[in-house]
């Protein structure tokens, strides 16, 4: 009584508040969006990386639809800092983290559209796939220094269709995890040959024998893997004159390891043709040990060649593990 609004009104208004409130949260959501779109871009533009992956992750959070390209930039931000010298590594926990989401939404067919944004934008699918593969191995191995997990994701870019399987760094990248395997056999090596003691008995020395020429073999056949990707590296670089500090290094470290293979430097150029000519070999597969001819298999197995000086600290990125300059780079372009 005396209520000057009419029931049907009031029905009306119940029915339409919901409808005018959703109406006004996406007005407030849209104006939002809009605000962290400039922050993301303008950030892109200036590399002002904190205010990238601040809005990005925004962006992401409430449409991640829209703007899942904005995965595939916070994904690949942190390898071309990670390259600089001198590096920087701030980013690369969050790169990591959306590389591999990229990856795993890439192969499940999600929609990306377009492959990323400003200079971190693909041109396919695969170009898109071998960048995300070379970034999160590369950050591994050369920031967590976990080159065994790195050396799969940096396998994976050399075998895409994309642009990184032409990239010399991808394949030295892959050398320095075989060169750092190769000097932990070279250590166990020598403790067995140091372990040899004149007064063994006659059995006790075969055996000393057996694991010594054992693990020699290991030694062979860890420096051939790495010979192997050594000589694609080598092969690309050569390729272009810019890369002649680059290539010059990475042939020195190829050197190296032909030495401690082969003990003498002769026939390395015809080697390293043929190891080239051979296929990248896949990093999860067993590395065989490689037995050479011994015509004196009584005689205890001697010290083996020092290990490459390229190899006795984490090699810095963009040079050939340690044997380059600082200026020796060679890192390739995103298309």
């Amino acid at each position: 009584a005396g209520n000057l609004i009419g029931a049907d009104f009031v029905e009306w208004l119940k029915a339409k508040v919901p409808v005018y409130e959703k109406i006004y949260n996406q007005m407030v959501k849209d104006e939002k969006m809009q605000a962290l779109e400039k922050q993301f871009f303008t950030g892109l533009e200036s590399k002002s990386w904190d205010q990238v992956y601040a809005s990005g992750k925004e962006l992401l959070a409430m449409d991640p639809e829209k703007y899942r390209p904005a995965e595939i930039v916070l994904g690949s931000i942190g390898y071309d800092e990670t390259a600089k010298s001198p590096r920087v590594t701030t980013w690369n926990d969050e790169t990591l983290k959306y590389a591999k989401q990229s990856i795993a939404d890439l192969e499940a067919g999600k929609k990306f559209e377009p492959l990323g944004f400003g200079r971190y934008a693909y041109k396919d699918k695969d170009e898109a796939l071998g960048w995300l593969n070379y970034t999160i191995g590369y950050i591994l191995s050369f920031d967590k220094n976990d080159k065994k997990q790195g050396v799969e994701y940096l396998y994976k870019a050399s075998q895409a269709r994309s642009t990184t399987a032409t990239i010399p760094d991808v394949y030295r990248s892959i050398g320095s995890y075989y060169i750092d395997e190769m000097n932990k056999r070279i250590e166990e090596l020598q403790a067995l040959v140091k372990a040899q003691v004149i007064t063994d008995a006659d059995d006790v020395k075969a055996a000393k024998v057996a694991e010594i020429k054992a693990k020699q073999g290991m030694v062979n056949g860890t420096a051939e893997r790495a010979l192997n990707a050594f000589a694609h590296a080598v092969a690309l670089a050569n390729k272009d004159t810019k890369n002649a500090a680059y290539a010059k290094a990475i042939t020195e470290t190829a050197k190296q390891i032909y030495g401690i293979r082969f003990g003498k430097p002769d026939g390395f150029d015809a080697y390293i043709s043929t190891a080239n000519a051979a296929a990248l070999a896949n990093p999860s597969t067993a590395i065989e040990p490689v037995i050479d001819a011994d015509t004196s298999a009584e005689a205890p197995a001697g010290t083996p060649a020092a290990k490459p000086a390229a190899s006795t600290a984490t090699p810095k990125p963009g040079t050939a593990a340690k044997a380059a300059s600082e200026s020796a780079k060679s890192k390739g372009t995103r298309q």
